[in-house]
């Protein structure tokens, strides 16, 4: 791998509750979560050739993204905030005799140099806590890109059912009250909101709504009719 760690960086330490949370969630939507998304593997689709080979995956669960851009040819790290995933995705590496990096650590401080990666992945990821959290994160994810480095995401919309439903936080942002995702902060983006948080970092090429339906959404949150998620491919100045 040719990625540096920052030295003077830091592994968040989440407090235990909080960790319990993030375990219990992913261990309990992993029924559902082992494939990758058809997002993603569009994105990856379209090989090394066309945005570089060095790919970091934010949030990276329990190894699905992972591991389809190592079968592609991709040099991939996984950063996930939870011990037990990154056990899990370095175990799944393994067994499939696949070749990757992963790590404890948290969006808003990434442990990495800047201009590490060639493009990053961030699926379903930045809409876990406040929107000051995701502005966070969205400018240290493009921090740790090289120039010209590609970027795609996922944040829930504000047009997505669940959207007012929770405990508030901001505007804007919910703690769920049930489902598996209980206890953790959600927030919800319009189109232009997001749009404005993008362009002042770097250089958007798509933003566009997506709605997933199907049995597989319920398992989610409860009653759930379909989730929609605004979908963006950005690029760094």
């Amino acid at each position: 791998m040719s990625w540096e760690t920052k030295a003077s960086c830091s592994l968040p330490n989440l407090a235990s509750p909080e960790r319990s949370l993030w375990t219990g969630a992913l261990e309990a939507l992993s029924s559902v979560d082992y494939e990758p998304e058809p997002g993603v593997v569009s994105f990856l689709a379209r090989g090394p050739q066309s945005f570089g080979y060095l790919g970091l995956d934010l949030g990276c669960g329990f190894g699905r993204h992972v591991l389809a851009g190592a079968r592609l040819g991709f040099r991939m790290v996984g950063v996930d905030c939870c011990d037990e995933a990154v056990r899990v995705t370095r175990r799944m590496l393994q067994g499939h005799r696949q070749r990757g990096e992963v790590l404890v650590g948290g969006v808003t401080a990434l442990p990495f140099s800047e201009g590490a990666f060639d493009f990053a992945i961030a699926n379903c990821v930045l809409s876990h806590g406040t929107h000051f959290s995701l502005t966070q994160g969205i400018s240290e994810i493009v921090r740790v890109l090289r120039r010209g480095g590609v970027l795609f995401g996922s944040v829930l919309s504000s047009n997505d059912p669940r959207h007012g439903d929770g405990v508030p936080v901001e505007d804007g942002s919910f703690v769920f009250t049930r489902g598996p995702e209980k206890g953790i902060c959600h927030c919800f983006m319009n189109e232009a909101a997001l749009r404005s948080i993008l362009e002042s970092v770097c250089h958007v090429d798509t933003v566009r709504e997506v709605r997933y339906s199907g049995r597989d959404v319920g398992a989610y949150y409860p009653g759930l009719p379909y989730s929609s998620h605004l979908a963006f491919t950005v690029r760094k100045r």
